[in-house]
C-alpha cells in the first residue's frame, strides 16, 4: 500500500468513526423555531404544506397553522436549556427553570371604566381594540363560590379579515398575579367598511375569580 493510499484509508476511518454512531447511540436531533406575528413561538419539526399552511410536530403532537400567522421559521434551533439564550432577528428567548421571556411589545394598554367605581387596565393585541368593557359580580350560592362576568366589544382595526380565530382573555390582580384565563372563538372578524372597523361582542364567565381582585385583563389571539 502506497503512502497516499494509507492516508486515504486513515481519513476514511476517521470519517466513519465520527459520523456513524455506535449501536444504541441516537443521532443528534435538531428542531425548528417558529415565531408568530403575535410574539408567540414554538419549537418542533416543521413541514410546509401546499395549502399555504405548515404542520408543526411538537412533543409528539402535530398541529397546523396558517402561513399568514407566522413571522419567521428558523431551521435547526433547539429549545434552550436553563441558562441558555436563543437569539434571532428581533427575537430573544432566555430560558430559566421556570420562566420563558420574549422581548417586543405585542399589546397596547387602555384604561376602561368597567363598572361604577371600578376601572380596569386592558392590554389588547396590536391590530385589535376593546373600546367598551363591563364587569359584574357573579355568585353561585349552591357551591358558595364568588366570581365575575365580563362582556365587551372586540374591534378589528386592521385591513385583514380574521377567520376561525380563538382569543384568550387572562385576568390579573393588582400584583400582576394571574388569576385565570378563558378562551372565546370568533368565526369571522372582517375589517369593516371604510372608517368603520368591524366589531364582535364577547362574554366570558369567571366563576372562581372574585370581582374585587380583578385589576387587569390581557386579550390576545391564541395559537
Amino acid at each position: 500500500m502506497t503512502p497516499t493510499s494509507r492516508r486515504r484509508w486513515f481519513v476514511l476511518c476517521l470519517w466513519i468513526f465520527f459520523w456513524i454512531p455506535l449501536p444504541g447511540l441516537p443521532l443528534p436531533a435538531w428542531s425548528d423555531l417558529v415565531i408568530f406575528h403575535n410574539g408567540d413561538f414554538r419549537y418542533g419539526d416543521v413541514t410546509e404544506l401546499p395549502n399555504q399552511e405548515i404542520a408543526l410536530m411538537e412533543d409528539g403532537t402535530t398541529r397546523q397553522y396558517k402561513r399568514s400567522q407566522i413571522r419567521e421559521i428558523i431551521k435547526g434551533i433547539n429549545r434552550p436549556s436553563p441558562g441558555e439564550i436563543v437569539t434571532a432577528t428581533g427575537f430573544v428567548h432566555a430560558a430559566t427553570a421556570e420562566l420563558l421571556a420574549v422581548t417586543g411589545a405585542i399589546t397596547h394598554r387602555v384604561l376602561l371604566q368597567a363598572a361604577p367605581g371600578k376601572k380596569l387596565v386592558v392590554d389588547v393585541e396590536n391590530g385589535f381594540a376593546v373600546p367598551r368593557l363591563r364587569i359584574w359580580r357573579s355568585g353561585y350560592p349552591f357551591f358558595q363560590r364568588q366570581g365575575c362576568f365580563i362582556a365587551g366589544e372586540l374591534v378589528n382595526a386592521t385591513t385583514h379579515t380574521w377567520f376561525n380565530t380563538t382569543f384568550r382573555a387572562t385576568l390579573y390582580d393588582g400584583k400582576d398575579t394571574i388569576l385565570s384565563s378563558k378562551d372565546f372563538y370568533v368565526f369571522r372578524l372582517g375589517p369593516g367598511p371604510p372608517n368603520q372597523p368591524s366589531m364582535r361582542k364577547f362574554e366570558i364567565d369567571f366563576p372562581d375569580v372574585p370581582y374585587p381582585r380583578v385589576k387587569r385583563m390581557r386579550l390576545v389571539r391564541r395559537f
